[in-house]
C-alpha cells in the first residue's frame, strides 16, 4: 500500500496486521509513503498499532504520535525513514516493544514534551545514523533488552529521576553510547559500551547517579562527567 498523504488518527483504533490471511508471525502488510501515520492525542489514547511493515523515503517519518497516552506499538518493522516513531508534545505511559527500526536516523525519538512512564523493550535500534533512542524529557518505566549496536549514538536520557537502566546491548558507537543529561539518581549497571572514539558514558549536569561495573573499550572517554554534576558514584 503506497500512501499519497499521511493517515491521521484522531480516535482510538486497533490496527492489527496479524489478522491478514497467511500470517505466520512476520508482518505481511506493507505501507509506504513520505510519512505514514499521524496519531493525535485525546480520543486517540489507547491506540494499538502492531504487525505492520512501514517503509519510507529519506526524511520521512513512519509514525508521529502527538500528546498520546496508553498506546501500544508492537512487532512493527519501520525502515528507510528519518524517524521510526516520534512522540511530540507531552505523552505518557506508552509502550514500544518487539519492533525493528534499524537503519533509521532516529529509531525512537521523544521530542521535547514531558514524557513519563514509557516502556521501551526488546527493540532493534541498530545502525541508526543519529540516535537509537532519544528520550527527552522524563523518567521511563523501563528501558530494557534493546539492541543499539552500530548506531552513531545509543541512548540519550534527559531529566530522568530515580531510575535504573535495564540491560541493553550497546557497542560500535563512534559518538556516545549512553548520555545522561540533567538526570538525578539514575543507575547504570554492567553496561558494555565499547566503540571507536567518542564517549562510552557521558554524564552532564546530572547528580547522584551511580555508574557501576561498566565496561568501555576503544573510546576517547570511557566515562566523562562534565557540567555542574555532583555526588555521582563510579564503582
Amino acid at each position: 500500500i503506497t500512501l499519497l498523504s499521511v493517515v491521521t488518527i484522531t480516535t482510538n483504533v486497533f490496527v492489527d496486521g496479524s489478522t491478514q490471511p497467511g500470517f505466520t508471525g512476520t508482518p505481511l502488510i506493507s505501507i509506504g509513503g513520505s510519512s505514514m501515520l499521524q496519531i493525535n492525542g485525546g480520543s486517540a489514547n489507547g491506540t494499538i498499532i502492531q504487525y505492520l511493515n512501514l517503509s519510507g523515503i529519506a526524511g520521512s517519518n513512519a509514525i508521529i504520535a502527538s500528546s498520546v497516552s496508553n498506546c501500544l506499538f508492537d512487532n512493527n518493522n519501520l525502515s528507510g525513514v528519518n524517524t521510526g516513531i516520534r512522540f511530540d508534545g507531552s505523552c505518557s505511559t506508552n509502550t514500544i516493544s518487539n519492533s525493528n527500526m534499524s537503519g533509521s536516523g532516529f529509531g525512537i525519538w521523544l521530542n521535547n514534551g514531558n514524557d513519563p512512564n514509557f516502556t521501551i523493550t526488546n527493540n532493534n535500534l541498530q545502525n541508526c545514523t543519529s540516535w537509537g533512542l532519544y528520550y527527552q524529557y522524563g523518567t521511563p518505566a523501563s528501558i530494557n533488552n534493546n539492541t543499539l549496536t552500530g548506531s552513531s549514538n545509543g541512548l540519550y536520557l534527559q531529566n530522568a529521576s530515580t531510575f535504573t537502566l535495564g540491560t541493553n546491548t550497546f557497542g560500535n558507537q563512534n559518538g556516545t553510547s549512553i548520555n545522561l543529561q540533567s538526570c538525578t539518581a539514575v543507575n547504570v549497571t554492567n553496561a558494555s559500551t565499547s566503540g571507536n572514539g567518542g564517549h562510552g558514558i557521558l554524564i552532564n549536569a546530572s547528580n547522584n547517579c551511580v555508574i557501576n561495573g561498566n565496561k568501555s573499550c576503544g573510546r576517547a572517554y570511557g566515562i566523562r562527567i562534565q557540567g555542574s554534576s555532583n555526588l555521582n558514584s563510579l564503582l
